[in-house]
């Protein structure tokens, strides 16, 4: 009886998880889900309630991004370069595109991967993201990891 018990209470406490993952979307990033209706130019871009912001404060000390807006036929692409400022190397770094309006408010956002797989000190690595038409466009490093080593990997 008592393992009848027990084994309902893991049950039902596995279906509540599932039950709160799927009421914040099925664990899916908003920057997953489908784009927004009201951009259909852009694959990738949603229209945020509340917009991104970089996960690391102050990642400009860290990387230097530069870039500028080019017209392939109609279509707006921003592109750039990102270099690593710092003293370690750098992988999964992922770029946070804003479009913004003329008051600067973002109206659409995309994550995105930067293409290196690892980006070392002193070195930059281009970018090009298709994009909607907007006033203005802002690029930040959205996420990054370090590559650090040593510690206990030394052979002996």
């Amino acid at each position: 009886m008592k393992k009848s018990i027990v084994r309902g209470l893991v049950i039902l406490a596995g279906a509540a998880l599932v039950a709160a993952g799927c009421a914040r979307g099925g664990g899916v990033d908003a920057r997953e889900r489908a784009p927004s209706a009201s951009i259909p130019s852009a694959a990738g871009w949603t229209r945020p309630e509340t917009p991104l912001t970089p996960r690391t404060a102050n990642w400009d000390r860290f990387f230097e991004v530069d870039w500028n807006v080019v017209q392939r036929g109609a279509q707006p692409v921003v592109e750039g370069r990102v270099r690593n400022d710092w003293g370690f190397p750098a992988n999964q770094i992922q770029l946070l595109v804003d479009a913004l309006d003329a008051d600067g408010r973002v109206v659409a956002q995309r994550v995105t991967w930067l293409g290196a797989n690892e980006l070392p000190p002193g070195i930059a690595a281009p970018f090009s993201v298709s994009a909607p038409a907007a006033a203005a466009y802002r690029v930040s490093v959205y996420a990054f990891n370090w590559i650090q080593s040593g510690g206990g990997d030394r052979v002996r």
